[in-house]
């Protein structure tokens, strides 16, 4: 290898004597560095390395091996090393492999009461245990579950690692009835639009939009072929939401009261996630909860 190199460590008597003489034998010194009366540090081609070694020991010099370099030092390295190579390969290959399949299927938010429902729809669909997730697209079998069965109202699948998760949530209230007479959806709540499905109607805000209570969401006016058109509305929408609650109290410690307060009070929906910051004033305590979740809203 022409561009690869070895440095090594020369330590003896006269080491003039020692460079001349593997000069006349035919090998290239590169980078001779003297560190002290005694000792050299040179760099020679890798190809010719063992007769280098060879020459010092016969001319009774201690040489120790410093390092290999040069641009084409990683291809030695990898030939070096091919063992670990063909390891690192298969172990890469095994991962992305088996990374497409589902190792099992897990089920989140309040929808998961339906939970058997849901299973049977995928196994019906041959959705199961070692099914590749190539074979699936995740917004098409959210919808297909949705529209599959009436009481919910949210359906989201992902991929994480190799489990198949599905996030749902349960109609409520009055939005699960359908009347097929809606002519618009209206935010009932403060917050951002996470996901939206207009299967009738169209939508005035898009995904990541913040959104007020009372503003419209989906108009029921189409356009067909440049006329615009009034027709019942037929839509789902997330909206990620945060509720607030404070408890004030003379007594520290009471997290676990405010918490539970500030869920009575709650005026419902698909909590992810809670959270109490505690201040001190005085002698009195304020418990702030924070509440985030998410609240579907369908009409049809």
């Amino acid at each position: 290898m022409s561009y690869v190199f070895t440095e090594y460590r020369v330590k003896g008597l006269n080491l003039d004597r020692f460079i001349n003489t593997v000069k006349r034998r035919g090998i290239t010194l590169y980078e001779i560095k003297k560190t002290d009366g005694k000792t050299i540090n040179v760099t020679v081609k890798y190809k010719e390395s063992k007769k280098f070694f060879a020459i010092s020991k016969e001319l009774c010099y201690n040489i120790e091996k410093i390092k290999d370099k040069g641009r084409l030092y990683p291809l030695l390295y990898l030939y070096k090393n091919i063992g670990l190579v063909i390891g690192a390969i298969i172990f890469i290959a095994s991962a992305l492999f088996f990374n497409d399949f589902i190792f099992s299927v897990e089920y989140t938010g309040s929808g998961s009461v339906v939970k058997t429902q849901v299973q049977q729809y995928l196994n019906d669909r041959g959705i199961k245990q070692y099914s590749r997730f190539s074979d699936i697209d995740m917004a098409t079998l959210s919808s297909e579950i949705l529209a599959s069965n009436p009481r919910l109202s949210f359906v989201e699948c992902q991929k994480v690692g190799n489990v198949l998760k599905v996030n749902s949530a349960l109609s409520d209230g009055s939005s699960d009835t359908l009347s097929g007479k809606a002519d618009k959806l209206v935010s009932d709540v403060d917050g951002i639009v996470e996901n939206l499905k207009i299967y009738r109607g169209t939508a005035v805000v898009k995904v990541g939009d913040t959104v007020k209570k009372g503003d419209l969401i989906v108009s029921n006016q189409v356009t067909v072929k440049e006329q615009i058109l009034n027709i019942n509305v037929l839509a789902v929408v997330t909206i990620k939401c945060e509720y607030e609650f404070c408890y004030y109290s003379q007594n520290p410690g009471e997290e676990q009261i405010a918490l539970a307060l500030a869920e009575e009070s709650f005026p419902g929906g698909d909590i992810s996630d809670e959270r109490v910051n505690v201040s001190a004033y005085g002698d009195s305590y304020e418990y702030k909860v924070k509440l985030n979740y998410r609240r579907v809203l369908s009409v049809g």
